[in-house]
């Protein structure tokens, strides 16, 4: 298997002149983002990287975030992705814990940094250098003078820009977070492998037959499997185009599209709600998408039935398609498609990838139709998480001699071999004894047209054990007060869902918290 900067080069010498990369009003061919990327090897040398080291990167999706891991890549280093938004002490912890000795950040952060990281190198990027002179300027001025012993990464310099292939079969190439806000983080090791075969496989998601004409917009961190296996790889290793931006704004997201310079999204649910909500989505914005995913939080109906319904309204051919999957597959193991799309489910598996479910009382491999634990094998699993065998190994599981990953998640596979996820185990909760799925009860508020998110959770009852709660967002539109909302999606749980299902509390919030991925973040809720 060939590493992902090589996966890379292949994709320059057919496609040289072809766009790689666009962020804000830069374009760089593959050309010039080799280019950098073997001034960026240069740069890792003269700082000492060699191959094994671990290197992490703090950044957001920006050029410097991609030139870097490609080049991390290309000396046999190992690109440890971390949440840019991670307070320094815990940082310092991360940093501790897998011996990591060199810590790229941005400039505006190494102060915060500095004063707690002491076993690393720090380099400060200026996001902005090269792409805008006033912007990079504003940044400087900001972060002022960096703290004595940190690098800039702007001043750099080096000429050793070798590279070759030293990674050997099913060594960690990347290390994630797992996702989550509760308890210390999992660091996730994944392969050269894993993550280039799902790269290569998205041209098949996708469906198309010219890689160039593809213009991913990557508004998912590099940090998160799906921003970094389908928002980049998947592109690089394929011709296409990756779109960056550091953070969505619905009027910048709807002019690329408007401009043509982005054609395929990929995100959570809370992306296409605000561009359903955005006065700028229309027209050439919706007739220039070609296609779209969605995955992560809980994925209704409703916002697919709307979406897609919408873009037809605005004379659009584009389809907005429901996958799923987790960072210990490299995100996406299932996804609907164009020609494979069944409605109510997160799709087939993906080519070469098996999946069973196991009972949740004893393991075994259940029928068609039964309601149990997912379990996937396949080229694209973990190679573990970092310094945790005994996890590791209660992780895995081996049927009919192939390895498979638990992935905690309930669900059922139909007898055509599509996925139904109902939800993650962990959210399950027991009222008066009986299971419920908190994410019924959040689909069945949703199909409200006045209600633009909801979040149900359990919390502890000394009667009952465990009641739900629900978390309620109003649309901007709706004329309803919250009142009488409340009373009619009462009602209709009450006819719809067994008496269980009754929150003990229903309450109306200006949004719903999120993580930086726009994921729900459900340590802002009360266990």
């Amino acid at each position: 298997m060939k590493n992902l900067y090589e996966l890379f080069l292949k994709q320059m010498d057919r496609y040289p002149g072809a766009t790689a990369l666009s962020y804000e009003s830069l374009d760089w061919t593959y050309l010039r983002l080799n280019a950098e990327i073997l001034k960026t090897v240069a740069k890792l040398r003269s700082l000492g990287v060699k191959k094994g080291d671990i290197v992490a990167l703090n950044l957001p999706n920006c050029p410097q975030a991609v030139t870097i891991f490609y080049a991390i890549n290309a000396i046999g280093a190992i690109a440890y992705l971390i949440h840019p938004l991670t307070p320094a002490a815990q940082l310092a912890t991360f940093l501790k814990k897998t011996d990591c000795r060199y810590f790229f950040c941005l400039s505006l952060n190494a102060k915060d940094y500095a004063l707690e990281i002491k076993e690393a190198k720090i380099i400060a990027v200026n996001l902005y250098h090269g792409v805008s002179f006033f912007k990079a300027l504003a940044v400087r001025a900001m972060s002022g003078k960096l703290p004595e012993g940190v690098l800039s990464y702007e001043r750099l310099k080096g000429h050793d820009q070798e590279v070759k292939n030293e990674f050997k079969d099913h060594e960690p190439c990347v290390y994630l977070n797992s996702g989550g806000t509760n308890g210390e983080p999992k660091v996730i090791m994944l392969s050269n492998e894993a993550i280039g075969y799902l790269g290569l496989e998205g041209l098949a998601i996708i469906g198309v037959e010219d890689p160039t004409t593809v213009k991913m917009l990557t508004v998912i961190p590099m940090f998160h499997g799906f921003g970094l296996a389908m928002g980049v790889v998947a592109p690089l290793s394929n011709g296409a185009t990756t779109v960056l931006m550091t953070k969505f704004h619905s009027k910048e997201a709807c002019a690329l599209l408007s401009k043509n310079r982005a054609n395929t999204i990929i995100g959570v649910p809370a992306l296409y709600n605000a561009l359903l909500s955005s006065p700028y989505f229309k027209e050439e914005a919706c007739r220039n998408l070609f296609v779209a995913y969605v995955g992560g939080d809980n994925v209704t109906k409703t916002l697919i039935d709307s979406f897609n319904s919408f873009i037809e309204k605005e004379g659009g051919k584009a389809k907005l398609f429901e996958g799923y999957g987790l960072t210990e597959t490299v995100t996406v193991s299932n996804v609907n498609r164009w020609k494979e799309c069944k409605e109510g489910t997160v799709g087939r598996p993906l080519r070469g990838i098996k999946e069973v479910i196991l009972s949740l009382d004893d393991g075994h491999v259940l029928g068609p139709n039964e309601e149990g634990e997912v379990a996937i094998s396949g080229p694209t699993l973990m190679e573990g998480y970092f310094m945790d065998p005994e996890l590791t190994e209660q992780t895995f599981k081996v049927i009919d001699g192939e390895k498979y990953v638990r992935t905690k998640d309930l669900g059922f596979l139909d007898e055509d071999g599509y996925l139904h996820f109902r939800q993650r185990l962990r959210r399950v909760a027991k009222v008066n004894g009986v299971p419920v799925c908190p994410s019924d009860l959040e689909k069945l508020a949703l199909e409200d047209p006045n209600i633009y998110e909801a979040y149900a959770y359990p919390v502890k009852d000394e009667r009952l054990g465990s009641v739900l709660e629900l978390a309620l967002v109003k649309r901007k539109q709706s004329q309803m007060g919250e009142k009488e909302i409340e009373e009619k999606i009462l009602k209709e749980i009450a006819k719809n869902l067994p008496v269980y299902y009754r929150p003990k509390k229903l309450y109306f919030l200006e949004a719903l918290p999120r993580t930086a991925v726009g994921k729900i973040d459900s340590s802002k809720f009360p266990e």
